[in-house]
C-alpha cells in the first residue's frame, strides 16, 4: 500500500475515527461528521468534538501549531489511538521530529491489536526515517531543577534523563529557574549531529550586582602632578624673564655709552627694571610651586585612600609684584 501524503493522511485519519478498519480504509465522510461520531460513540463531551473539528479545520489551513493543540485537547477527553497520527502528522509539519516519533510510536502500541501488518510496517519505516535525520544535544546545567526549552517548549528539568532530540534547521535551547538569570543558546543543527551544552546559572542578585556596580573612575592629573606642571611652567618663565632682563641691562649699558638721549636712557632702564622685577616674582612663585609639590608628593606617597569630597587642590595666582597660594591639603 502506497503512503498517502501527510495532509491526506491527517484528514483520512478524521475520517476513520468510527471504522474499525485500518486507516487507508476508512469511508470518505466529512472529515466533522467522522470526527462528531466518533467523539460521540465514546461519550465524549461537546467541547471534545469542537476541538478536533478545529483541528481538521486548522489543518487544512496550514496552522500545524494550533491544529496540534486542538488534536491534543481532543485527546485527552477522548483518548482514542487514531488521534496519534494525527498528532504525529501536525509535529511532523511543525518540523518537531522527536515529538512526531514519540506519537507513532504511541499510535503503533496502543493500535496493535487492531492495526494490520502492512500498516505497522508502514508507520516503523516513516519512524526510522526520522530518527535518521535526528541531531542529539546532551544538556546538563550546575543547578538541579533547571527547566529546558527547546523553541520555546518546555522539555523536562535537570537532570535530564537522556539527550534531547532536535530537528535539523536553526534551534533554540533555553534554561531557566526561579531565582537565576535565563540562559539562551542559538545554533544550527544538521543530521546526526552530537552536541553538549553546560549552562552556568547565575542567580539574579548576582547579575544585578553586577550590573549596577560602579565603574571605576577615570583618574586624572593628580594634584602633585599638577603642582609639578605649574611649577616648571613657572620656572620656564622666570629663565626666560631673566634673560630677558640680562638682555635688556645689556642694551642701556651700551645706550649709556653713546649719544643716547637721557628720555631714551630712561625709557630703557624702566624696561629692565620691570622685566627684572617680573623675573624675581616668577621666580619667587616658581620656589612656592615647587615646595607645594614636594608637599602633596609626601602626603599621597601613602597606601591609597577612599575618594571624598575634600580632595587636595592648589590655586595659585600670579599678579605684579605679588602671588597668592590657595589650597587644601
Amino acid at each position: 500500500m502506497t503512503m498517502p501524503s501527510r495532509r491526506a493522511l491527517a484528514l483520512i485519519l478524521g475520517c476513520a475515527l468510527t471504522s474499525s478498519l485500518h486507516l487507508g480504509s476508512a469511508p470518505r465522510l466529512r472529515a466533522q461528521e467522522a470526527g462528531e461520531a466518533a467523539l460521540e460513540a465514546d461519550g465524549a463531551t461537546e467541547r471534545a468534538r469542537v476541538h478536533f473539528r478545529n483541528g481538521v479545520d486548522f489543518y487544512r489551513e496550514g496552522n500545524f501549531r494550533a491544529a496540534l493543540i486542538e488534536f491534543e485537547r481532543a485527546y485527552r477527553a477522548t483518548p482514542h489511538y487514531k488521534l496519534l497520527y494525527n498528532l504525529g502528522q501536525a509535529s511532523l509539519e511543525l518540523q518537531e521530529d522527536g515529538r512526531a516519533i514519540d506519537y507513532f510510536r504511541d499510535y503503533l502500541r496502543e493500535g496493535r491489536d487492531e492495526l494490520s501488518p502492512e500498516r505497522q510496517r508502514e508507520v516503523e519505516l516513516e519512524i526510522q526515517r526520522l530518527q535518521a535525520r535526528l541531531a542529539h544535544a546532551t544538556v546538563t546545567t550546575d543547578q538541579s531543577g533547571v527547566e529546558i526549552y527547546v523553541d520555546g517548549g518546555l522539555v523536562g528539568k535537570t537532570p535530564l534523563p537522556e539527550p534531547l532530540r532536535l530537528s535539523v534547521g536553526r534551534r533554540r535551547i533555553s534554561a531557566a529557574k526561579t531565582g537565576f538569570v535565563t540562559v539562551e543558546r542559538t545554533f544550527d543543527v544538521a543530521s546526526g549531529d552530537q552536541l553538549t551544552f553546560d549552562f552556568e546559572m547565575k542567580t539574579r542578585s548576582a547579575e544585578l550586582a553586577t550590573s549596577q556596580a560602579p565603574e571605576s573612575p577615570s583618574r586624572g592629573l593628580s594634584p602633585a602632578a599638577w603642582s609639578g606642571i605649574a611649577t616648571a611652567v613657572l620656572g620656564a618663565g622666570a629663565i626666560t624673564l631673566s634673560i630677558l632682563t640680562g638682555v635688556a641691562q645689556t642694551d642701556f649699558d651700551k645706550e649709556r655709552q653713546g649719544q643716547t638721549s637721557a628720555g631714551q636712557l630712561q625709557e630703557m632702564r624702566d624696561d629692565a627694571k620691570l622685566k627684572a622685577l617680573g623675573a624675581d616674582i616668577a621666580w619667587g612663585a616658581t620656589i612656592v610651586a615647587a615646595g607645594v609639590t614636594g608637599v602633596l608628593l609626601l602626603t599621597n606617597s601613602g597606601p591609597e585612600r577612599a575618594p571624598t569630597d575634600d580632595k587636595p587642590h592648589v590655586k595659585l595666582g600670579v599678579g605684579a609684584g605679588s602671588f597668592q597660594l590657595r589650597g587644601r591639603f
